[in-house]
């Protein structure tokens, strides 16, 4: 094999190189109107949404099951796992930018007819190389896309966080309603039960009718009718949310009762443009549409020559024993230029279907900001509405606790009938369910207020180990 000593092309090479460039458009962000009149609903000036909005409330136990969730939860668990495998497709894209080396290494030894009892050896050793140059950043395009999948897995498993963040504390809250109405409920039926007791009594004393005693044993059965529903809720409640934390189903210790859990003030929000960089599914889209731009660049460059350079250096020598006394270096090399001529319109077709793929992602990212905008201000009008609602039916059960109470004194003192009694005990009921739910539904709306802004934690110390530190703070 002769050697090749002729180098005078390599300076152009290298100037090549250096000058070499990237088809396709560089990524800017598309322009979106992200400008929302929010004064009338947010009146504070400090971005709050990077707190854990769960501590306002101080409920350990809450605490303790979103980081368990977060840790546990399956579905985070197999986000995680998808984030390496995009990690390790990102590698290899990224290898393409390089060389590879391969050694090879054989031996052969034959025999002629003429002195069968004399081998001809032959021992080799090389190293082989092959290398295609980006000369129109095709590959470093697609390097520039498998990042964006990259970065779009990782906002993926963001956005599984702040779902699952949020779906814990729903349950959560939902199973203390349920809880509370329970608590309700069982609390009424004692006190029908003393009712029955007081209207049976007055009856055989001949002080009321028998229709008095009879619709004391209605309500007192009816709201033993209620408690076999309220209490399958709270275990299936339960078991949603064991679920929700990675283990199987199985009573659950909770913390501060619902009727306890503090009126949360008004929200500070940090807005606007500062939505676009918190939402991970906005982020996510982002990055899809980033991806899908520097599609774009490879589909162009697929017009243009690609230029890959092959070389071999090795050692050959005739006799094993004295392998390194016995033998000579040999290399070569060789440059590969290939250029499309024909190809039935594929790469022009292949050109159009990657620009209607980014009109696409386009149109998608567009999207996902607005829906991000309206979850954000159905969430502050929620959560006001809430604290409003949660405030009024407080009054009204305060109200008709004294309404019950004079009703059950005049009552005994026989100014008023029965009716009267049985009238203000369903509004003090209804009053007490309606509060249960409103609270649960100010706390609720809290939750998703704190999705819609993309935030609610503090994202370095929730990071999963396969995250690169560049990545989390970017």
């Amino acid at each position: 094999m002769n050697s090749k000593q002729h180098f005078w092309w390599m300076p152009f090479l290298v100037v090549l190189l250096v000058q070499s460039c990237k088809m396709g458009p560089n990524y800017s962000r598309p322009e979106v109107d992200v400008q929302v009149d929010w004064d009338s609903l947010a009146v504070e000036e400090d971005l709050l949404s990077d707190l854990k909005w769960w501590d306002l409330y101080q409920d350990t136990i809450l605490g303790n099951y979103i980081k368990q969730a977060l840790t546990d939860n399956f579905d985070v668990r197999k986000s995680v796992a998808r984030l390496k495998e995009v990690k390790a497709f990102r590698r290899i894209e990224s290898s393409n930018l390089y060389p590879t080396i391969n050694g090879n290494a054989y031996a052969e030894g034959e025999a002629s007819g003429a002195s069968p009892n004399k081998l001809d050896e032959e021992y080799q050793v090389s190293a082989q190389l092959a290398w295609e140059v980006d000369l129109w950043g095709k590959l470093r395009r697609g390097v520039e896309a498998a990042n964006a999948d990259y970065i779009a897995s990782y906002e993926a498993y963001r956005a599984l966080m702040l779902s699952t963040v949020a779906e814990v504390a729903t349950v959560y809250f939902n199973l203390q309603d349920v809880q509370n109405r329970l608590r309700i409920t069982r609390r009424t039926l004692v006190a029908r039960q003393e009712a029955l007791r007081i209207a049976e009594l007055r009856f055989k004393g001949g002080l009321v009718s028998e229709i008095e005693f009879q619709q004391a044993s209605v309500e007192l059965a009816q709201t033993k009718a209620l408690l076999p529903g309220l209490e399958r809720r709270v275990r299936l409640s339960m078991n949603e949310l064991s679920v929700l934390l990675g283990r199987p189903p199985a009573e659950l210790e909770m913390g501060i009762a619902l009727e306890n859990q503090p009126v949360i003030p008004s929200i500070p929000l940090g807005l606007s443009s500062l939505l676009l960089e918190r939402r991970p599914d906005i982020r996510l889209v982002e990055q899809n549409l980033v991806a899908a731009n520097a599609e774009i660049g490879i589909a162009k460059a697929n017009f243009y020559p690609s230029f890959v350079i092959t070389g071999e250096l090795g050692y050959q020598s005739s006799s094993l024993s004295n392998f390194v006394g016995n033998g000579f270096n040999y290399w070569d090399y060789l440059g590969d230029l290939i250029t499309p001529i024909f190809t039935a319109g594929r790469n022009k077709a292949n050109l159009e279907a990657t620009r209607a793929r980014y009109e696409q992602r386009l149109y998608d990212y567009q999207s996902v900001v607005l829906t991000g905008l309206q979850e954000v201000s159905d969430g502050l009008i929620s959560f006001q509405k809430a604290r409003e609602q949660r405030q009024a039916q407080a009054e009204l059960v305060k109200a008709s606790e004294e309404y019950f109470r004079l009703a059950q004194l005049q009552y005994l003192n026989g100014i008023v009938n029965y009716l009267d009694v049985l009238d203000a005990q369903r509004r003090l009921f209804d009053a007490e369910i309606s509060e249960s739910a409103a609270i649960r539904d100010q706390l609720v709306s809290m939750v998703f207020l704190y999705k819609a802004l993309g935030g609610g934690w503090d994202p370095e110390s929730m990071q999963p180990e396969i995250v690169p530190k560049e990545m989390q703070e970017q």
